[in-house]
């Protein structure tokens, strides 16, 4: 058994004291011994001596075991306590002899010396053994005892009176010895306390030292890294000002949508890190088919793939899972998007097997691979292993991160085994469910949303015409507005009732985005297709607008979610 933490200290208490004891002990028992010598007591006198100072030499070695750590458990700890009551109470046992000194010498000076002499002694010995009561009672019981029976059998005067006050003497003295004990084991408490608040003080301001300092480098990478994408956009948006040459500027829109994609995956990527470590991940699990998900990560991983020049397979599959589909769907996007950006050339493959009761998905690359010593380490915060030029594409250092997080969330087991040279194989398992023919809520784009008449209610002029434009370049018909009053007028113009309303939540003075669509459906249609847009990331207002039968989506804005969302309200 482990040793307490209040058995330790009392055991270095009594311990600390043995210097001062001993040199008072083994002085005063030498003295004490050369006048009992000159009284013609000399040969016992001397056997005496020599006894304290073997005693002492005993109990010497026992404690120089104690703090050699010899006593390393509870149980043996016990032992040392009881040896240590033992030889406190040789100790009382061997002054308590003064007493047949006082009798058998019987001079009135002898008399005086040897009762000041014990008296001393077991006053002396409460600040040294209160700590361990037992070994107090030890010690002072054979003195009294010895001292009052010496004092009741002499012929000296008054002797049986000075008996019964050293009687009295010494039941004081035990009672002020156990008040004083029980306050030492109080102070040793109150001590192992304040040690334990001390350390939980030290380890919460190293806490917040470590969260300050990750702070400040995260704040440092985001800088760094939102500021490259930033400044891009503006040096391509003057270059596209003064391009008169079409091709030369559909060259410069391309490169453009690299940097906002590049910074929106940032964001994203920061975000979902976020709510992931504040605990604002809902789950939501159910029964859907493992194809869906693939297919649509095939659909958009394949152009990234070609585009680098890598064979990309996607191995085909109709079990149906349990799982949060929308999670393990980031779960796979992130491994998937690591294993493309870390091959330079080869394949990637996305490979299917199963065993009785689960799916494992591996993700295949024929890329760098990872060295084992670094394995667990691309698995921390803002830790990218081959990215010393700062490579945009390759983020903030979050995804496997997020990957990591999530699989704990969705309790789906994970593992990662790599060869440097070689390439990785990621593998995730996931609940298999013997169901067929189950539905999914992964849903599939529409080709385009042709005289589709869409609201669009946002504050901001500039991310309310890049919606608008968005949204006429997928077919549909537009009006706008940035409050509820102008959107509807601007509305009515159009001839054609609405289809669907797409609205910001902060929209500045007035009413939020809730109360703008709750206006709007009793005013027009209670079933209205509404798809409420915020940069708040509040799970409160998500919870709101779920409550209501809104769409919950947050800025930056992905097209391709907006465009699922689109797919399923129509």
């Amino acid at each position: 058994m482990e040793i307490t933490k209040k058995t330790k200290a009392k055991a270095d208490l009594l311990s600390s004291q043995r210097k001062t004891l001993w040199i008072a002990n083994l002085t005063t028992a030498l003295v004490t011994a050369f006048i009992y010598g000159l009284e013609g007591q000399a040969l016992l006198a001397t056997i005496w001596c020599i006894a304290h100072y073997t005693l002492a030499a005993i109990r010497y070695v026992d404690i120089r075991a104690y703090q050699r750590g010899d006593y390393d458990s509870e149980e043996k700890l016990q032992v040392w306590f009881k040896k240590f009551v033992f030889y406190t109470s040789l100790a009382g046992g061997l002054w308590s002899i003064c007493a047949y000194f006082i009798y058998v010498i019987n001079q009135p000076s002898v008399l005086i010396y040897s009762v000041i002499i014990m008296l001393s002694m077991a006053t002396g010995a409460l600040l040294a053994l209160t700590a361990h009561f037992p070994a107090y009672l030890g010690f002072i019981l054979p003195i009294f005892f010895g001292l009052c029976l010496s004092l009741y059998f002499s012929d000296f005067s008054y002797s049986n009176i000075i008996a019964l006050l050293v009687f009295l003497y010494g039941c004081c003295i035990i009672s002020f010895g156990k008040n004083l004990s029980q306050q030492s084991l109080k102070s040793i408490t109150n001590e192992l306390q304040v040690q334990d608040l001390l350390a939980q003080t030290s380890a919460a301001k190293e806490g917040i030292e470590r969260a300050t300092h990750e702070k400040n480098r995260l704040l440092a990478l985001i800088s760094h890294d939102l500021s490259q994408p930033i400044f891009t956009i503006s040096l391509l948006t003057q270059s596209l000002q003064n391009t008169p040459d079409l091709i030369s500027m559909k060259e410069l829109a391309k490169r453009l949508q690299t940097s906002v994609e590049g910074l929106q995956s940032l964001f994203s990527a920061f975000m979902e890190f976020a709510a992931i470590e504040d605990g604002r991940t809902p789950t939501n699990f159910s029964h859907f088919q493992i194809h869906n998900i693939l297919n649509n990560i095939e659909n958009d991983f394949r152009p990234l793939a070609e585009a680098k020049g890598l064979e990309f397979v996607v191995d085909d599959c109709q079990e149906t899972v349990r799982s949060d589909s929308l999670l393990l769907g980031r779960v796979l996007r992130n491994i998937v998007g690591n294993a493309i950006k870390y091959t330079p050339s080869g394949k990637v493959r996305i490979k299917v097997e199963h065993n009785e009761a689960s799916l494992i998905i591996h993700v295949l690359d024929s890329g760098v691979g990872i060295a084992k010593r670094h394995l667990n380490e691309i698995f921390c915060e803002y830790t990218q292993l081959d990215n010393t030029n700062n490579d945009l594409d390759k983020g903030l250092g979050l995804g496997l991160t997020v990957v990591k997080q999530l699989c704990l969330i969705l309790d789906h087991p994970y593992s990662l085994l790599s060869t440097p040279g070689k390439g990785t194989d990621f593998s995730v398992e996931i609940p298999l469910i013997n169901e067929i023919g189950c539905s999914t809520n992964i849903t599939e784009d529409k080709p385009d949303f042709k005289d589709i008449h869409v609201l669009v209610i946002e504050d901001d002029e500039s991310v309310r015409a890049a919606l608008c434009i968005l949204l006429q370049q997928w077919g549909c018909q537009t009006s706008s507005g940035e409050n509820l009053n102008i959107a509807l007028s601007v509305s009515a113009e159009i001839k054609r009732p609405l289809d669907i309303v797409l609205c910001d939540y902060d929209l500045g003075e007035g009413m939020n985005g809730l109360q703008c669509i709750e206006q709007l459906r009793l005013t027009i249609d209670p079933q209205l297709p509404t798809i409420l847009i915020s940069g708040r990331h509040s799970e409160k207002t998500k919870l709101q607008a779920q409550r209501s039968g809104i769409t919950f989506l947050t800025k930056p804005l992905a097209h391709m979610a907006l465009r699922e969302q689109f797919n399923k309200l129509l």
